[in-house]
């Protein structure tokens, strides 16, 4: 369906996204990894949200369209190689490490100093539009971030890497966790 042929909602949607951040991505004809609901009965304007998928379902066939989320790299690791992992995952990651270089027992890296530096860079981060950061292993770093980036309302993802080898088979894919709102963990005492 042309985009000016689109229901005003649904153009509306498509172009701001329903949060900051987000934006919708078509990935039609391809339907796989959705499980696609009947939105209406066959008028144009029958569309439906299922999960993190658009779907609509017409004449021709469905058009499924997938929620990406922008994620910065708040890491000290690029992510160039695994951009695809990351798409897949439905996020659009931006690849360089945006996370501050902390060595510690350095003088002019005292927590205060560290705390700073991550506030800045996240607030940076935030007015660049991104809904999520990815965080590392980094202690103080990761800490600081978890609460600030929860604070300015971004999500706050780790990642992992799984590997599995028999004889005959190898898997290896990128995962990830997104953490709790630091107020959930309050709560939860």
């Amino acid at each position: 369906m042309p985009e000016r042929d689109w229901p005003r909602d649904i153009s509306d949607e498509l172009e701001q996204g329903e949060l900051p951040g987000e934006s919708l991505v078509e990935i039609e004809p391809s339907a796989a990894g959705a499980d696609l609901v009947e939105p209406g009965h066959g008028s144009p304007a029958d569309y439906g949200f299922d999960g993190t998928f658009l779907v609509f379902l017409g004449k021709t066939g469905p058009k499924v369209w997938r929620r990406i989320v922008k994620l910065a790299n708040f890491t000290l690791t690029d992510q160039s190689e695994v951009i695809g992992e990351w798409r897949a995952l439905g996020f659009d990651i931006s690849p360089q490490p945006r996370a501050p270089m902390v060595e510690p027992g350095v003088p002019e890296w005292g927590e205060e100093e560290i705390l700073e530096e991550v506030r800045d860079r996240l607030l940076d981060i935030s007015e660049e539009g991104y809904a999520a950061v990815l965080v590392d292993d980094q202690t103080s770093v990761a800490a600081y971030a978890w609460v600030l980036a929860g604070k300015m309302g971004l999500k706050v993802i780790t990642s992992w890497t799984a590997e599995a080898r028999t004889s005959r088979t190898g898997f290896s894919g990128l995962g990830y966790s997104e953490l709790i709102d630091y107020r959930d963990v309050e709560e939860s005492l």
